[in-house]
């Protein structure tokens, strides 16, 4: 016995080692598992760890983000184990609805974005989902004020009167609000279930697809703390050049020639408040004046760690971004708390919290009058009075300030947000496991305006600047406070089980959430009688009390869903998902509250047979799928499937008496818009894994639409809500990653890019199914543009060619034009679409000219990275065009008469049509645009999004400085864009005088962990 133990502990020794990356930069947290036993340990901070272990016992070393490695010890005491990046993303773990996956069994079309340690997390994104440019099969808007939220489609619009916003999760759970409420620095990725084989889980708010959001957990190791300051300064990303000093005399004088004026010396041009202002040697460029120093300061810190049995992160952050006109402002509060605590080996909880605190108070300037005032003008009638001068000029010209300045606004909203969940492994059972969600949301906002009683003075009016208590009577305001609560409960059961080659995945679950929002508004307007206005919205008692209104709303809803779900693979290569779900939903009537939507999968991965390895061995992965489901729309409001009561006022002598009416038409036949979904796709890995790729076809019909439909006045109710109509959608997605450069050392240069195409083509198949005209053709919609056949988003209007000029003698004496009119063309007679032309111009000329949706998109991203160096950028283009011409918007930059009076305001530095200067782009000065041409132009662009350069402390350093690790990056955002569209951006089909500038930024920023 004593020979025994002797040689029992002569084969156990201590092992000393440290795990690195290939550039030998630590790797902390790594988990060192003995291979055959429970024995194991985590690597330090400076990826260092110690086992007591058998001297021919081998390790597991894992690690995220990093490929497993199993190593021998061969009585070594010491080792150093080098862990290679993975070098595909087929290994990536992607987060499905109720569960996750690895991104090789996955059957189903999802998309996965990381923010967390890519160089995404450089870039400025105040709202998370700008991150999201440039994904395959999703549309991004831009951004065009401060704090505001883009736009997103998943898949295109299949909805013609129904939202066509994606549903948002949350770590697990449905997310309501605005993802502003989410800190972007706590993000650590993002998943995408594109198809509704994927979406199908979630039933009937899927059919736009599902955006899953999962917060950062900690990492194994000691505690880290984590310090993050980004500055940036923000500008337009594209800014008119309006006229100023002899170009804007050109133009006024132009345009009072043409309309026949005799005298066109200075003093009869410029009006009189101008010819002062001229005569002073004053100019504004009034664009120049209502554009602030913009910058944006996003400050962030977290303590976060992980040992066996528990995993926590706390974070806290301050954002303050200024918009790039004048007193766009946004200010933001985070706090977030996780906690995931084993209690015990079959026994696990988890908490998180949120917290934020937004502000978006304060008015702008009007930016219609900044782009058309007259620069002879002056800002001021007494700056040292804060009176501003009204009227720079006469007719419709007003200092864009008037409002602003006069006027306050309020906007603030407060958002907590608790996710909760308990989660068990069966005892005796293996594999079967029961989780219950629970979570809890409150959104508190306060909104008030206010007008005071300088806004009514006449500042050329002695008296009024002298008197303008007297206006008190013509001051009103109105203050709104608002409450959601809300709450959701999961409970979940899930089964794994794995026996030879067959692997199961069984889900089953019931959901149920409920909402509540109310509302408490108060208005009152003449303060005469309290003398003062100095409280504003806070002082409304002090109004009238015979004009004092207060008015309370209160609506809620709730939804109900059972799901459940199968995934299986046989030895990796063969595999089979199912779902399906019952929903309820209160807001419709008794009978059609619930619905069942479904969805399945096939996938086959050929790669993993015996013959395709060998035929072709330079593909490393290929997997086929094909996908099937439908997914729902239940896109109303509470109770508007029923008759709900509107009110009104009339007066009987002269007493004003309330009166009460029904306001709208039922429908207790109302139920949901269903989208059925056919995809198919593949995936496929090449060369050593050094290019990867996948491939989404897909086709859907969305039926049942909900739409606004229009009924005879007989009728007493002008529309109803009803079920009918058909939009088609088809689309593909194609993405490729390949290592253009591997490194042939660990600090050498390694060049990865990722190029992206992706296009969609909606077609509306069915409207009301009237065929008014009896022509045996359903009728079109041309009030809102839908055309049987034809895509969402037409353009109904005349088509021209160019401009009239003085040479045009047969056009001028058909049609009655002018020289510098837009040449319209004669297309058709007495009928829309007859192609006859009569000699007259009229709406029946008017024809489809252009589609607003885009033609296809792409983008193409790279990543350079040398030493500890890393540069990265993203071009993100989309293209209209085509002989349909798609990706085009109505452009009133090209309309002289926009704004009412072209006599009187600026326009852009550029020709126009006079007779000396014929120009064919742009019309005469003094065009009144009679036929309401909306000037559509394409918007196709190519935009630099991303870009930025990091730099990182190495090993030696980092050690030197006792800190965990040290970045330092510059990065930009929308620093250069290409396109021929005239005016603001072309993303946003920013037009001059109604858009307001998409932000281009620089920032500087600064990671310090320790």
């Amino acid at each position: 016995m004593l020979f025994l133990s002797t040689q029992a502990l002569a084969q156990n020794k201590v092992l000393n080692g440290k795990v690195n990356d290939a550039k030998g930069n630590p790797i902390s947290g790594a988990s060192v598992r003995v291979v055959g036993s429970n024995k194991g340990t985590i690597t330090n901070d400076k990826g260092e760890f110690s086992l007591t272990i058998a001297t021919n016992a081998s390790l597991q070393v894992t690690s995220t983000n990093f490929e497993n490695k199993v190593v021998a010890v061969q009585g070594k005491s010491t080792l150093t184990i080098v862990l290679a990046e993975e070098s595909t993303n087929l290994s990536d773990v992607v987060i499905i609805g109720y569960g996750s996956q690895k991104k090789k069994d996955l059957t189903g079309a999802v998309r996965k974005i990381n923010l967390e340690g890519s160089p995404l997390s450089t870039m400025t994104n105040v709202n998370a989902l700008s991150a999201l440019q440039g994904t395959p099969g999703v549309n991004v808007g831009a951004v065009t004020t401060a704090g505001a939220s883009p736009s997103i489609l998943v898949r295109g619009q299949r909805s013609l009167s129904a939202s066509n916003a994606p549903l948002i999760i949350l770590d697990g759970v449905i997310f309501s609000g605005n993802l502003n409420e989410i800190n972007t620095q706590d993000i650590a990725s993002f998943d995408v279930l594109m198809d509704a084989s994927a979406a199908a889980i979630y039933g009937s708010r899927a059919a736009n697809g599902v955006i899953i959001v999962t917060t950062k957990v900690g990492k194994a190791g000691k505690p880290v703390i984590t310090f993050t300051n980004n500055y940036g300064v923000q500008s337009w990303t594209r800014k008119p050049d309006m006229r100023m000093g002899d170009d804007f005399i050109k133009w006024r004088t132009d345009n009072r020639r043409l309309a026949g004026q005799a005298d066109l010396s200075v003093q009869k041009v410029l009006d009189p408040k101008e010819l002062i202002a001229y005569n002073a040697g004053q100019q504004i460029n009034w664009l120049d004046e209502i554009t602030q120093f913009a910058p944006l300061n996003d400050v962030n810190m977290s303590v976060s760690g992980k040992s066996d049995n528990v995993n926590y992160y706390v974070s806290g952050s301050f954002l303050n971004q200024k918009g790039v006109i004048d007193n766009d402002q946004f200010k933001k509060y985070n706090i977030a708390a996780k906690l995931d605590a084993k209690i015990n080996k079959w026994l696990s909880y988890g908490l998180n919290f949120y917290y934020s605190a937004r502000d978006y108070s304060g008015l702008t300037p009007r930016m219609d009058q900044a782009t058309i005032g007259t620069p002879y003008a002056y800002k001021w009638k007494d700056e040292s009075k804060n009176i501003l001068d009204k009227s720079p000029a006469s007719a419709n010209l007003v200092n864009p300030y008037w409002e602003s300045q006069y006027d306050d606004n309020l906007e603030k909203y407060t958002s907590t947000r608790i996710i909760g969940y308990v989660a068990a492994d069966i005892p005796y059972v293996k594999g079967l496991n029961f989780r219950v969600n629970i979570s809890k949301n409150k959104t508190e906002t306060v909104s008030g305006n206010f007008r005071h009683e300088a806004y009514f003075i006449n500042p050329d009016n002695a008296l009024d600047v002298a008197a303008p208590t007297k206006f008190l009577a013509n001051t009103y305001g109105s203050m709104v406070n608002g409450l959601n609560n809300s709450w959701e409960v999961q409970n979940l059961l899930t089964y794994k089980k794995s026996f030879q080659n067959h692997n199961f995945d069984a889900l089953a679950g019931y959901q149920r959430d409920y909402t509540a929002v109310s509302t408490l508004s108060t208005s009152a307007s003449d303060f005469n009688s309290a003398g003062t206005t100095t409280l504003g919205y806070y002082g409304l008692h002090l109004g009238n009390p015979a004009n004092q209104r207060v008015r309370s709303a209160f609506e809620e809803r709730s939804n109900l869903g059972y799901l459940g779900r199968l995934n299986y693979n046989y030895n990796s290569k063969y595999y089979l998902t199912m779902n399906y779900r019952k929903d309820g939903y209160s807001a419709f009537a008794p009978g059609r509250k619930f619905a069942e939507f479904y969805g399945g999968a096939l996938a086959y991965a050929i790669s993993e047979e015996a013959f395709f390895k060998k035929a072709l061995p330079v593909v490393n992965y290929l997997k086929f799928r094909l996908g099937y489901g439908q997914n729902g729309n239940q896109g109303i409001d509470p109770y508007e499937t029923m008759a709900n009561i509107a009110s009104g006022s009339t007066v009987f002598g002269s007493t004003s008496t309330l009166f009460i009416y029904q306001g709208n038409l039922s429908n207790l036949g109302l139920s949901w818009e269903k989208t059925t979904t056919t995809n198919f796709g593949l995936n496929i890995a090449m060369f050593n894994n050094r290019i990867t790729g996948d491939l989404n076809i897909y086709k859907s019909q969305t039926t049942d639409q909900l739409l606004t439909r229009s009924l005879p006045s007989l009728s007493g109710f002008g529309s109803v809500r009803t079920n009918i109509g058909q939009v088609d959608n088809q689309g593909v997605e194609a993405s490729i990653t390949g290592v253009i450069i591997e490194p042939k050392s660990a600090n050498g240069i390694r060049w990865e890019a990722t190029a992206n195409l992706w296009l969609n083509r909606n077609k509306v198949v069915a409207l009301t199914g009237v065929d008014a005209d009896g022509n045996g053709v359903e009728d079109d919609d041309l009030g809102n543009r839908w055309f049987i056949g034809k895509p969402i988003g037409a353009i109904y209007d005349y088509r021209v060619d160019g401009i009239v000029q003085t040479g045009d003698a047969d056009y001028i004496a058909k049609y009655g034009a002018k020289p510098g009119d837009l040449k319209i063309l004669d297309i058709n007679g007495a009928a829309r679409g007859d192609g006859l032309p009569d000699g007259k111009i009229n709406s029946f000329d008017r024809t489809i000219v252009g589609y607003v949706q885009p033609r296809y998109s792409w983008s193409f991203a790279n990543t350079v990275s040398y030493k500890n160096w890393q540069f990265y950028f993203n071009f993100n283009a989309i293209t209209g065009g085509g002989s349909d011409n798609y990706y085009n918007s109505a452009n009133s930059t090209y309309n002289l008469s926009t704004f009412g009076n072209n006599q009187q305001q600026n326009w852009l530095n550029l020709e126009y049509w006079t007779p000396e200067t014929p120009s064919n782009t742009f019309a005469r000065p003094n065009y009144s645009n009679p036929y309401g041409y909306s000037y559509p132009h394409a918007r196709t662009f190519v935009r630099l999004q991303d870009v930025s350069l990091q730099y990182a402390l190495n090993a030696k350093q980092i050690e030197k400085l006792k800190i965990k690790g040290l970045k330092f990056y510059v990065s930009a955002k929308n620093p250069i864009v290409f396109s021929d569209w005239l005016g603001l951006d072309p993303e946003n089909g920013g037009v001059l005088g109604q858009s307001n500038p998409v932000f281009k930024t620089i920032n500087f920023g600064t990671t310090l962990t320790f």
